[in-house]
C-alpha cells in the first residue's frame, strides 16, 4: 500500500507567519485592554504588524511596481491607517485575520495539490509505443 503524502501544516510559511501573528496578538491583547503601560504593549503590537504583514506586504509593493493595485497592499495599507489613527488593536487584528485567510488559503492549496498528487504516484507510467500499443514506462522495452 502506498503512502499517503501530506503536506504538513507548520511546513507551508504562511501558516508559520499567520501562528505567530496570532499568538503575539493573544499575548498583547490582555495587557492593552487591562491598561498596561505603553510600552509594554506597543512593540508587540509592532511585532503582530510586522509577523502578520510582511509576506503581504512584499507582494503588494511587487504588484505596485508592476504598476498593478493588488489586495495584498490593501491587507496591510488598512492596518496601517487603524494605527495611524489610534486603532492599534482593530489594526492588529485585521492584520491576523488577513494572515490567517492567507495561511488557509496556502493549507487549502496545498491540500488539493497533494490529492492532485495521490492518484499519479499510484499508477503505473504507460506510453504508447510506435504501433499504438501501451508499453508500461518501468518495463525496459529492449529499445536502446
Amino acid at each position: 500500500m502506498a503512502s499517503r503524502r501530506r503536506t504538513r501544516i507548520l511546513a507551508l510559511p504562511e501558516a508559520r507567519w499567520a501562528a505567530a501573528a496570532l499568538a503575539l496578538f493573544l499575548i498583547v491583547l490582555p495587557l492593552y485592554l487591562a491598561g498596561a503601560p505603553v510600552w509594554t504593549w506597543g512593540p508587540l503590537f509592532a511585532a503582530v504588524y510586522a509577523t502578520g504583514g510582511w509576506e503581504p506586504g512584499w507582494a503588494g509593493l511587487q504588484a505596485l511596481r508592476e504598476k498593478t493595485l493588488d489586495v495584498d497592499l490593501l491587507m496591510v495599507v488598512a492596518p496601517l491607517g487603524a494605527a495611524a489613527i489610534g486603532q492599534v488593536l482593530d489594526g492588529a487584528l485585521l492584520i491576523v485575520i488577513f494572515a490567517t485567510s492567507g495561511a488557509l488559503e496556502a493549507i487549502a492549496t496545498a491540500r488539493t495539490a497533494d490529492s492532485v498528487r495521490g492518484p499519479l504516484d499510484l499508477a503505473p507510467a504507460t506510453r504508447l509505443t510506435d504501433d499504438g500499443r501501451g508499453d508500461r514506462a518501468d518495463r525496459p522495452t529492449g529499445r536502446g
